[in-house]
């Protein structure tokens, strides 16, 4: 995908950006999975966005993001088609500057990147951006973000969607149970689930008191990558409001061992490294199935990373090539 930075000529050097890291060769495929027929007047949404951003020499860069859409369908679609993008710019302006932050914090480094470029699309929100938004103070759109790397992840949440990684045998959490949004006087903001009262539908929003929130900054943090990690899930609040992560990556792991057997021995084609079926998506919306069939009272929007190749794990050693 070609991303425009939205960086005016003058301000772009023509020398190559400058280089940092290596970029691995690693395994890497996801699936989604969106039900937002919980709550239809809502609308969550998903962002996956491959080598979103290109270094020299290109550093994997991959962004996945899931967004609450309590504040309703324009202000998530801002987020969903602008924050990455927003993310890249600021990259590229601090690889470009004359004098670069320093790297020897990697996770002080992306908070910066991100908080900047989480301000800029709440900006953009409340100055009117895409689709002819308008509110009358900063607001605050719950979005989790993972950028992936080859050495390790960067995690971004303002909000109560979470995300978990099965690293070996164990469910590790990524994300905070609940990040509190704090209010101004006079709004309605529900802090202990991070998100303005279910049952008010989004038209109603737009001039009322109940959006004065000021947007809080994401939690950033990074992760280093293990041999040992198998698979990463996104998901917003509707799916972790009635499994925990340990329950989910048993659930993935589980549907896992079944479904690779039956895809090798029914077809000489094996997945490729990208999204899509036979086993991904399979995966993202079985869980989805799941937390519905458990009783969730909210919309499920999920990201399935898988991040080992199961499939060549799996095959005799005579089918491989």
């Amino acid at each position: 995908m070609d991303i425009d930075l939205n960086v005016p000529a003058d301000d772009v050097p023509e020398e190559p950006v400058p280089t940092w890291g290596e970029c691995p060769q690693l395994y890497l495929s996801y699936g989604i999975a969106t039900r937002n027929d919980r709550l239809p007047f809502l609308k969550d949404a998903i962002a996956a966005v491959k080598s979103f951003m290109v270094l020299s020499p290109p550093l994997g860069l991959d962004f996945f993001g899931v967004f609450d859409g309590i504040l309703g369908a324009k202000f998530v679609e801002h987020m969903e088609e602008r924050l990455h993008v927003a993310i890249a710019k600021q990259i590229e302006r601090d690889l470009r500057a004359d004098s670069p932050r320093a790297r020897d914090n990697i996770e002080g480094w992306w908070r910066v990147i991100i908080e900047d470029a989480f301000r800029v699309v709440d900006n953009e929100v409340v100055a009117g951006g895409r689709g002819g938004i308008d509110a009358p103070a900063r607001i605050a759109s719950g979005a989790l973000v993972v950028l992936v790397l080859g050495d390790y992840f960067v995690v971004a949440n303002r909000g109560a969607s979470r995300a978990a990684i099965y690293r070996g045998l164990e469910a590790v959490s990524l994300t905070p149970e609940h990040a509190p949004m704090p209010q101004n006087a006079g709004g309605d903001v529900v802090g202990s689930t991070s998100r303005v009262e279910d049952v008010m539908p989004p038209h109603a929003f737009f001039g009322s008191s109940k959006i004065m929130a000021t947007a809080p900054e994401p939690e950033v943090v990074a992760v280093k990558r293990k041999p040992w990690d198998k698979f990463l899930i996104l998901a917003t609040r509707g799916l972790w409001d009635v499994v925990t992560p340990g329950d989910v990556c048993t659930f993935i792991e589980k549907r896992l061992s079944a479904y690779i057997p039956r895809i090798i021995m029914s077809s000489d084609k094996k997945p490729t490294n990208s999204s899509g079926p036979p086993c991904a998506n399979i995966l993202a919306n079985e869980l989805a199935a799941h937390a519905i069939s458990k009783g969730t009272k909210h919309n499920v929007n999920i990201v399935v990373i898988l991040l080992k190749n199961f499939w060549d794990q799996s095959l005799p050693s005579s089918s491989k090539k």
